[in-house]
């Protein structure tokens, strides 16, 4: 939103669906963008880099297992857990957890739920954030703390129009979607998440520009030009004439083996190396920085690059999960307790990726440090530093029992 006292910016504009486009003031004196829903997505889907990012993330993400928890013990049968393996019509599971990353990494992912019960009529969809109209009205609303329970119900009583490509319009009451942010929702609007894909701005764009310079230079790589050789300091040579330059292109072009001209003439072509111009090297570094943005690790995001031993990646990839994955797959869990009553019901959602085969990893580091507390334990109990019954206690403690 908006804020006239923000001396940072040097310019903004609004456009019809109430997004703002803002341009502040850096401090080198160039302008940075505060980029639109449209204008995120747009940047994601026509860069190679970033959308390369965001498809690794996203495949990864859709690979968790959601299950439900109650004192401990798995429920199978759970009703949320069929719901969720076709939570709409034309989704599946893996693709509803693909589409909540994808929208999450773009700053907000909303997801629109038409019951608070699970019934067989009930759906679940992940919206399109540059899709919504942000009134005037709302704004106000939506920048304001709320203090009691009832403001808060009747805030979630507001309705807010969702353009639809046929042109028309659906409503949605905020009390039917709920927000998951990348990053945090309190600048202005706590229904609208900032997003990382501001910072990377510039990253993207150059990352652009890197791919089609190399397929400029790859066009010219395959041109030539032709010029004739004059010694130092004649002054008779005469230029070039239509004719014969037209002469030399259809000779060059032919098939003959031998060719006869007037005088010597150099080839070259307009690109001689394009290796020089290291526009691979640039396109990579760029495609890294987004994915570090994001918290991917190098070696993960350049698919077991050379001098990754492949236990390394293992660890890398476990870290990657553990890191960045589970925290956002929480958000996920939490918002569908709270949207379906399952905190009354105390079960707890929980989503992990412990079924992949480089968590193993993690599994073996932990049982190897169990296996020398035990081995410490036993130890101590031969030199009478610890009794049986403590020996029996530290073990349980060490296995969680």
């Amino acid at each position: 939103m908006y804020n006239p006292f923000n001396s940072n910016i040097h310019e903004a504009e609004r456009y019809t669906n109430g997004d703002w486009f803002f341009k502040l003031f850096g401090s080198n004196g160039s302008d940075k963008r505060i980029m639109s829903e449209k204008e995120r997505l747009e940047a994601v889907m026509c860069n190679p880099a970033a959308l390369k990012v965001f498809k690794l993330q996203c495949d990864m993400f859709s690979l968790g297992d959601i299950k439900a928890i109650r004192n401990e013990k798995p429920q199978p049968n759970d009703k949320i857990l069929k719901f969720l393996k076709s939570p709409n019509p034309y989704q599946t599971h893996r693709q509803y957890l693909w589409d909540y990353m994808f929208w999450n990494m773009l700053g907000t992912a909303y997801l629109y739920s038409s019951s608070k019960i699970i019934k067989d009529s009930t759906v679940q969809y992940f919206l399109d954030p540059s899709r919504f109209v942000w009134t005037e009205e709302l704004l106000h609303k939506l920048d304001t703390n709320i203090l009691s329970k009832k403001a808060f119900s009747d805030l979630e009583k507001l309705t807010i129009q969702y353009y639809n490509l046929d042109g028309s319009y659906t409503k949605y009451q905020l009390s039917e979607i709920t927000p998951f942010f990348d990053l945090s929702n309190g600048l202005g609007n706590w229904y609208r998440g900032s997003s990382a894909i501001d910072a990377l701005y510039k990253v993207i764009c150059n990352s652009g520009a890197s791919v089609t310079a190399k397929g400029i230079n790859l066009e010219f790589s395959g041109k030539y030009f032709i010029t004739g050789q004059h010694k130092e300091g004649d002054i008779y040579g005469t230029p070039m004439a239509t004719d014969e330059k037209d002469n030399i292109e259809k000779s060059v072009r032919s098939g003959k083996p031998v060719h006869a001209i007037k005088s010597m003439v150099d080839l070259k072509r307009f690109v001689e190396n394009i290796d020089k111009l290291k526009l691979d090297e640039a396109y990579f570094s760029d495609y890294f920085k987004i994915a570090s943005m994001y918290g991917i690790p190098k070696d993960v995001a350049e698919a077991y690059a050379q001098g990754s031993t492949y236990e390394n990646q293992e660890k890398s990839k476990a870290a990657w999960i553990e890191q960045s994955l589970a925290p956002k797959g929480e958000d996920l869990m939490d918002g569908l307790q709270k949207i379906f009553g399952y905190q009354e019901s105390n079960i707890d959602l929980v989503i992990s990726w412990n079924h992949l085969s480089f968590m193993q990893v993690f599994e073996r580091d932990r049982a190897a440090v169990k296996a020398t507390q035990l081995a410490n334990l036993n130890m101590a109990k031969e030199m009478g530093i610890l009794s049986e019954a403590d020996v029996l206690s530290r073990g349980k403690e060490i296995f969680e029992l």
